[in-house]
């Protein structure tokens, strides 16, 4: 018998800045929220998703796998024989996304689809992650806002003018306020909890 030496080799990570989103679910139409979600959070500095996917349109479906074509996103499918309610199911896709972006990420962010994150700089958040010097930090809490919208989206692009107005962050924030509920974070999946050791 031959014992080889294994070593492993700690190598750059792939992306800078990844972003996990919360699964979805149900039958409302979100190819609009998804293609904002991500175009919005690339301009922020993000180079790749993880989206948890239960149950969506066929249609929403078709934009998810346009951005699986272009190298933008991962799909991970959802199944369950047990039934598992809703937050079950966000627990495990925090676990999962972790450990998906561990050591090909170095930060990933843990955001919701109808959220977006905020620097009080207005920098852009990556440009505030290349910042922190401190190899010690392995979390950033910022702050989340979210919008109130009250209307379903379209089910389908008509054209540029129809989409640009059903935007949810220039649509819902004429008579209510963005409100900023409380904070996400993001955290460098390459370092180790404390608590868990």
């Amino acid at each position: 018998m031959v014992m080889v030496e294994v070593g492993l080799v700690k190598c750059k990570p792939v992306h800078e800045l990844s972003v996990c989103v919360a699964p979805m679910y149900g039958n409302q139409s979100s190819w609009l929220q998804i293609t904002d979600f991500v175009e919005h959070n690339k301009l922020q500095g993000a180079n790749f998703f993880y989206f948890y996917v239960g149950q969506i349109s066929k249609y929403d479906e078709r934009m998810l796998n346009e951005y699986v074509r272009t190298g933008d996103l991962e799909v991970v499918k959802l199944q369950d024989k047990y039934q598992r309610i809703f937050i079950s199911w966000q627990f495990l896709q925090i676990q999962d996304c972790h450990l998906r972006s561990k050591y090909i990420s170095k930060w990933t962010a843990f955001i919701d689809l109808d959220e977006r994150l905020s620097t009080p700089s207005g920098n852009r958040i990556v440009d505030v992650l290349r910042s922190i010097d401190d190899p010690a930090v392995g979390e950033v809490q910022m702050q989340s806002m979210s919008i109130v919208k009250d209307e379903d989206y379209p089910k389908r692009f008509v054209n540029v003018k129809e989409m640009k107005k059903e935007l949810i962050f220039e649509k819902y924030n004429k008579t209510v306020d963005p409100t900023w509920q409380g904070s996400k974070a993001i955290i460098k999946p390459e370092k180790e909890s404390k608590r868990s050791r």
